[in-house]
């Protein structure tokens, strides 16, 4: 055979191998980013969640100060009604620090379980002791869980 045959069958040959290749890459980038894009959407579901129920702690803890330093007046059923939600919202708080923890950080579920140990153990004196503590440890894990939240990311 003569050397101008090879350059037509090596163009052959690269045109079916990139024919097969081709796509074949493009097929495991597409996946590889599709992967990438549900995991960040995962992670900022988690953390907006998680947040929420960090807000209702914070909204309950300010809104017991007020009525301890007299500032605000709280009937028994809001009382009752902002004690439950709170409950609910620590509950929440340490199940989806466990549940979600493939989509937040380490460093973010360690401020959730710090969060929940302190006010858990709080042997605070006084009433407004407790929710001063309690009101810094929630501030420390919103700051936390927020410095580790994905950032809005520009396409």
């Amino acid at each position: 055979m003569k050397p101008e045959n090879w350059i037509g069958i090596a163009q052959i040959v690269i045109t079916i191998i990139g024919m097969a290749v081709g796509p074949w890459i493009a097929v495991r980038l597409s996946i590889r980013q599709f992967r990438s894009t549900k995991s960040w959407e995962k992670a900022t579901e988690a953390y907006s969640e998680i947040l929420k129920q960090l807000a209702v702690v914070s909204y309950t803890n300010r809104r017991y100060y007020e009525h301890f330093l007299n500032t605000v007046r709280m009937e028994k059923e809001e009382r009752d009604e902002l004690s439950a939600e709170y409950r609910m919202a620590l509950k929440s708080l340490e199940r989806m620090s466990i549940a979600n923890s493939l989509f937040i950080s380490g460093i973010a579920s360690k401020a959730i379980t710090l969060l929940i140990e302190s006010i858990e153990n709080d042997n605070a004196r006084d009433v407004i002791e407790s929710l001063d503590t309690e009101s810094h440890a929630i501030k420390d894990c919103i700051v936390t869980v927020t410095c580790e939240a994905p950032k809005q990311r520009v396409v």
